[in-house]
């Protein structure tokens, strides 16, 4: 669907830059797709696998095992049977593809979530493994299929510990592979630009790892990751979010790109936009993070050995699969999405950020999909992100008012089984007309400066599905200069307002709430996507509107009934 009236420029962001270009054009300069380089494949393991030859007789490269026992003193006897070793002789086993060329070429390792033991899942990303490979990356698919469950000896506790220190050991390997003379990684390995992809469970221990510290702090055998060893960037996909010895990871100053599908009959909760907030940019310019929701993706077809149902059989004939994106679609979006991130991040090709920040590229990404994307530049500086229980002065400077609304709270935004993810937004509910203001004085500016917004930036979700009747409205931007001249203009102009997809995910509704417990009781859960405002666009209809800086954003909100939350509104600064 159009997100920008044809022909109009198109609002983007690069290092958080605010500027105007044709769009056709951005969608050309910046294709998904294969890459230039070619590359080679080949794998590495202990060279006694069991089960499978390529780690076995036919490994490329013959690697260590690490004692895992103090993690994990040890599992089922069924278990070390099947695989031949217990927890203090761990493979370090992996699929790996090379970019041709000396390099040094940035690492990616990609991990797996849990599935049955027995049927292998690390191959399942090779889709990924060669589109990273083609732009340049050397990409390595990790195999912890040995930490999975089993119905003859369930799973291994705690196993998001051993999936995240396991990752981090395949890093410190690699890291000595690269010194050591006469192998496929020497010198070939640039160990300050590290990427970690990881779905499902892997998707959370991708995020520990970036955060091992909160975990393994005293732990000798990581010794170099961090300062030799410097992960960057986290794409997560469909991950997991639970609490590991009480905590979770909160990460800092690394890049953050989660991926989720509206049809996840898995984790039907949208748990990597939990990770998303607790991730922290310290305003650093070349960081950003972002969230991808995909209507009709669902969890096991980002594998392409787990299928199209994500639970396992009989209870899996009870999905509906109806409607659910084609496998190979839903493989390519992610794909690209990826790619475009860790071209932005490990490579430097910044123009990349674009991909998240413009409507209309990330749209093009989506394989047909609708998509619905969150975006954070480092450079973003938050006005408020309506955490306080007050609606009226959100900050030294700021204070809000609103007309029309029969509900206007801060409160928390609500996952699909009506639980908190973590944080609040702000809440706004109407009948047919409604106005919500925020306003600046002089205390504000005095602090950000005058030149502190190019753009204002602000998240939005429709929460209409919530009201007993709702109807379709429309949502104006109107900005009012310090110099009381004003302007208004459509929000459709920088993008569209969705609603959130409703799913069944059972053969049939009587099942919804019965099934799984009533694991797939509510049909639809809020999903925000971003706007980027220019002000140059009022300054067009305006000009000298924003000179001495903003006195005013108001939201005009027309039709209804309705009901949407707000949250992280803020001002991106001029960096022309």
């Amino acid at each position: 669907m159009p997100l920008a009236p044809a022909g109009e420029p198109v609002l983007l962001t690069a290092d958080d830059r605010i500027v105007e270009i044709d769009d056709a054009a951005s969608v050309r300069d910046l294709e998904a797709g294969p890459g230039p380089y070619g590359f080679t494949h080949f794998t590495y393991g202990s060279g006694t696998d069991r089960h499978r030859a390529e780690y076995g007789d036919e490994a490329g490269v013959i690697t260590r095992t690490v004692n895992a026992a103090s993690i994990h003193p040890k599992w089922s006897p069924i278990r070390s049977r099947f695989w031949g070793f217990g927890t203090d002789r761990l493979p370090l086993n992996g699929r790996v593809w090379m970019p041709e060329g000396d390099g040094p070429f940035p690492l990616v390792l990609i991990v797996h979530g849990n599935h049955l033991m027995e049927d292998f899942s690390d191959e399942g990303y090779r889709y990924l493994g060669e589109r990273l490979a083609s732009r340049g990356f050397i990409a390595v698919s990790v195999d912890e299929n040995f930490l999975n469950y089993s119905v003859w000896s369930g799973i291994p506790k705690p196993d998001m510990k051993l999936r995240s220190w396991l990752l981090l050991q395949h890093l410190r390997e690699i890291a000595e592979l690269s010194r050591t003379p006469g192998n496929p990684f020497e010198g070939r390995v640039d160990l300050g630009k590290v990427g970690l992809i990881g779905h499902s469970r892997g998707g959370q221990a991708a995020a520990m790892a970036a955060d091992h510290a909160r975990w393994f702090a005293d732990d000798p055998s990581l010794e170099g990751i961090g300062e030799e060893i410097r992960i960057v960037s986290v794409a997560a996909i469909a991950p997991t979010d639970m609490l590991v010895d009480r905590k979770q990871a909160q990460l800092r100053n690394v890049n953050y790109l989660t991926i989720h599908g509206s049809r996840d009959a898995d984790l039907q909760n949208f748990y990597g936009d939990q990770q998303y907030v607790r991730t922290a940019l310290d305003g650093r310019e070349d960081l950003f993070k972002a969230e991808i929701y995909l209507e009709g993706a669902n969890h096991g077809q980002f594998n392409t050995t787990w299928g199209r149902f994500d639970l396992s059989m009989p209870g899996g004939m009870l999905l509906n699969t109806r409607g659910l994106m084609d496998g190979e679609a839903q493989r390519e979006a992610a794909a690209s999405y990826i790619a475009a991130f860790m071209e932005a991040t490990l490579a430097g090709r910044s123009e990349y950020r674009r991909v998240f920040s413009d409507p209309d590229i990330r749209q093009s990404y989506a394989s047909g999909s609708v998509v619905f994307v969150r975006y954070e530049g480092g450079g973003y500086q938050a006005v408020s992100r309506f955490e306080q229980s007050g609606v009226r002065s959100l900050q030294i400077g700021v204070t809000a008012d609103a007309e029309g609304v029969k509900e206007w709270k801060h409160a928390a935004a609500l996952n699909r089984d009506g639980r908190s993810r973590g944080y609040k937004g702000l809440v706004l509910a109407w009948d047919d007309e409604a106005r919500y203001r925020l306003s600046f004085d002089k205390r504000y500016w005095l602090m950000v400066g005058q030149e502190g917004a190019a753009a204002i930036a602000f998240s939005l979700a429709d929460l209409s599905h919530e009201l007993p009747e709702s109807g379709a409205y429309s949502v104006e931007i109107e900005v009012e200069g310090a110099s009381g001249l004003s302007a208004r203009l459509p929000l459709e102009r920088f993008g569209t307002l969705k609603s959130p997809p409703r799913v069944t995910y059972t053969i049939h509704r009587f099942l919804e709430r019965r099934f799984e417990n009533g694991k797939f009781k509510a049909d639809v859960e809020p999903v925000f996507e971003t706007f980027i405002v220019s002000l140059d666009a009022f300054e067009e209809e305006r000009p000298g509107l924003a000179k001495d800086g903003i006195r005013s954003v108001t939201l005009h909100i027309s039709g209804g009934p309705g009901k949407l939350m707000m949250d992280d509104f803020g001002f991106y600064p001029d960096r022309r």
